[in-house]
Formats: C-alpha cells, structure tokens, sequence
C-alpha cells in the first residue's frame, strides 16, 4: 500500500502527477478504492508487466495493488500552477521547481527521519523562499511527531483515510 499527500502547492491551484510501474503480469491496481478509474481516468485492469499507468491528482492518494508496483510522485513546477498567471519571477505568490519523489509502501514506514534542505547562497542561489515536508502518519500517532524538537499539533494533520493523515510543514527556518 502507498499513500500520498497533495504537495504544498498543489493546494494552491497545482496539481500533482503520478506515475505506477507494474511488475508482474496481471497486476490488479486499485486507487482510492477503485479498480475502475481514478479521477475520471479509467483503469484497465488487470495490468501486465511493464504497464505504466499515469494519472494526475490534486489530493491525498491510496494506492494498492495485488502484485509489486513502484510509484513516483511528481510536483509540476511554477509555471504550471495557474494561480502565479500574471506574475512575474521575483512575484510569484506560489514559486517551485518541478519535484520528483519515489513513494515507499507504508511496510517501510520509518521512525526517524533526517531532512536537509538547502538554502540559497552567493555559491548557489535560489529563488525558492520557502521549504515544506510532507507528513503521513497514523492518525492515532498525529500528536506525537515533532520536528525539530517541537511537536506538530494533531490539529495540523489532515485525515487521508480511516487510519492514516497528512501535514505539510513549513520548515523554511
């Protein structure tokens, strides 16, 4: 099983796109539930190995499938998110580079976690002013996260499903 969270920008006018990578032939791959479609794309199941499917989501995601898959996420960049029409560079109310992240089943779920994000600098600079994580976690464990030494109020977490949320952490300092 493979559960997403919306990038920060996706929640401001962005969408996000995935991608899922089968395995084995005659893979049965279900999204939110359905084995039929996922945001008015259809899925045709069962799939063989190889199959690449592709659909494009602006919230939370559950994703499982009766054989081994792979999926990646990817965040589209500023220029995509129609909300920054109109404005220029130094402007933009939502900037960001296009992201690729590779999911991890929640098997692999993982305690502690070290994240670096870099900065802009006179070596290497940016114009990226802010940094977020995305956070899932079960929703019973959502009180009891911290970063940074700091706890993340369960209130911050958004409910993906009966058993797991999400939080998007602004860790630009």
């Amino acid at each position: 099983i493979f559960i997403s969270a919306p990038f920060y920008n996706t929640l401001h006018g962005s969408v996000d796109k995935y991608r899922i990578q089968v395995a084995e032939d005659s893979t049965t791959v279900k999204i939110d539930g359905s084995t039929t479609s996922i945001n008015g794309d259809t899925l045709a199941n069962p799939y063989m190995k190889g199959s690449i499917i592709t659909f494009i989501s602006p919230e939370a995601n559950v994703i499982n499938a009766d054989k081994p898959i792979n999926v990646t996420q990817f965040q589209t960049s500023q220029n995509c998110n129609p909300q920054n029409d109109g404005y220029e560079n130094d402007d933009i109310p939502f900037p960001g580079d296009p992201e690729m992240t590779i999911l991890n089943p929640i098997e692999q779920t993982l305690k502690d976690v070290t994240v670096y994000s870099a900065v802009s600098t006179t070596a290497a600079p940016t114009s990226i002013r802010k940094h977020f994580i995305n956070v899932i976690i079960k929703t019973a464990d959502a009180g009891t996260l911290s970063v940074d030494g700091g706890l993340i109020p369960a209130a911050n977490f958004t409910s993906i499903n009966t058993e797991y949320s999400y939080a998007i952490i602004d860790v630009t300092q």
